[in-house]
């Protein structure tokens, strides 16, 4: 547990670096830009998260699986998912800019931006190299890089604020930054491998994390869709302004996305190793003690996420985003969901129930997709989070009860969630630590 903590440290301090800076830019970017111009940075994000699926092709998990159960294998099960990733990033920017040519979005946004913003996409595969430390629990060694790559842009940033910059220069800027996290994953992969090593496309491998990634694959952009297609359909539904409040509530609220992502990666590797012995009560043991640390980190920041965007929206924003306190509080309440999706994914891939979760989260992308239509006309902004809340409940939760499969992961998940018994649980685990650790 202790092992897993110091992970979960290191994860976070990169994490928290990035999410603390990125908070400042946002508030920077939207003081500088509006909410017009601010709402085409949202828009455009969304699009590039909606397509980014598929340059990942699920496939974190199953790596980080594969590489702590054949470490001899490292070379040939990056090249392989490298090569499955390279392929469906370039399909994915050419998607991108077809379906931004078929909506028509705010008038501010154009194709030339659009194009601009694809290069995430393309880029994103190179960071696969840090699979191989977060399976060798080393977290430190891609931390590092990316906490120096975050800084920089962030100064670069802000230096462009400074001298008035517009809407399209921030656009390639943050396309910029998502290369050199690329570039900083290569080197970091090579420098501490020292021998040069060469990766290796297997056939074989590739048609096996293929057949395993689809699945995952298409989970993670029914995920990505019920969270980022709020921000397309206001584009579409309601003024750029609107938009732009929204797209600051949701900056703010998913702020804090990063700790169940950050404890699933320090956790992953010893629930692969527990799932591997004999007694399946140590796994459900294992998995019971993640969702509870998910569970009650998720409750307490969802508070602190609620009350701090009320501060930053009263004290920094101009009166043009006062509504946005409002929807920062509502979008606040979907971390619990967020993090309980995050963790219950872990069981699904380890378990090898892969088709459940895309079935889940295509639930909760429907509801969302119905819930948008009906809420938004008549309340903009806040209807469409009141949906994403919802949304991500059913997806996380609720749909476990549909599912007869997933049926004793959502008594354990309600287990979880129930702060009555969650809260002396977790008191009784900390106190049984420290009087270990003491003696």
């Amino acid at each position: 547990m202790l092992r897993r903590l110091r992970n979960f440290g290191w994860l976070s301090a990169e994490d928290l670096c990035r999410v603390g800076i990125g908070f400042f830019i946002t508030i920077l970017l939207a003081q500088h830009l509006g909410p017009a111009a601010f709402g085409v940075l949202g828009y455009l994000a969304g699009f590039t998260a909606l397509l980014l699926p598929l340059a990942v092709f699920g496939l974190d998990a199953i790596v980080m699986r594969q590489l702590v159960s054949n470490p001899d294998d490292t070379a040939k099960i990056l090249g392989s998912s490298l090569a499955i990733r390279l392929a469906g990033s370039l399909l994915a920017a050419v998607l991108m800019l077809i379906l931004f040519s078929m909506f028509n979005g705010p008038p501010l946004a154009t194709f030339s931006m659009a194009a601009i913003a694809s290069i995430v996409i393309i880029a994103a595969p190179w960071q696969s190299f840090n699979l191989h430390f977060k399976a060798t629990e080393r977290p430190a060694l891609f931390a590092v890089p990316r906490i120096f790559v975050v800084v920089t842009v962030a100064i670069a940033t802000a230096y462009y604020v400074w001298l008035g910059g517009k809407l399209e220069g921030f656009v390639w800027i943050k396309s910029a930054e998502a290369v050199v996290l690329g570039l900083a994953a290569i080197l970091a992969y090579f420098w501490a491998r020292r021998k040069r090593p060469k990766l290796r496309i297997a056939r074989s491998e590739v048609q096996s994390l293929a057949k395993q990634g689809l699945p995952l694959f298409l989970s993670a952009l029914a995920i990505v869709f019920y969270m980022r297609i709020d921000q397309l359909m206001l584009g579409n539904m309601v003024p750029s302004e609107e938009l732009g409040r929204y797209t600051l509530a949701v900056r703010l609220s998913e702020s804090a996305f990063f700790i169940p992502i950050a404890l699933q990666t320090a956790f992953y590797p010893a629930l692969v190793k527990a799932s591997k012995n004999p007694d399946k009560n140590v796994l459900r043991n294992d998995m019971r003690n993640f969702l509870d640390t998910v569970a009650i980190s998720c409750l307490s920041l969802a508070v602190m996420v609620g009350i701090g965007s009320h501060f930053v929206i009263t004290t920094f924003m101009s009166a043009d985003y006062s509504a946005s306190i409002t929807t920062a509080w509502i979008l606040a309440f979907a971390l619990p969901f967020v993090g309980i999706g995050v963790a219950r994914s872990a069981f699904l891939t380890i378990e090898g129930h892969l088709w459940a979760a895309p079935l889940t989260t295509v639930i909760g992308a429907t509801a969302n997709i119905a819930l948008n239509f009906a809420l938004i006309p008549r309340f903009g902004a806040n209807g469409a989070a009141v949906a994403s809340v919802a949304a991500y409940w059913l997806a996380a939760h609720g749909a476990c009860f549909i599912l007869p499969v997933l049926r004793p992961v959502g008594r354990d998940i309600g287990r979880s969630l129930n702060p009555l018994g969650l809260i002396p649980r977790v008191l009784g685990k900390l106190g049984k630590m420290r009087r270990e650790g003491s003696v």
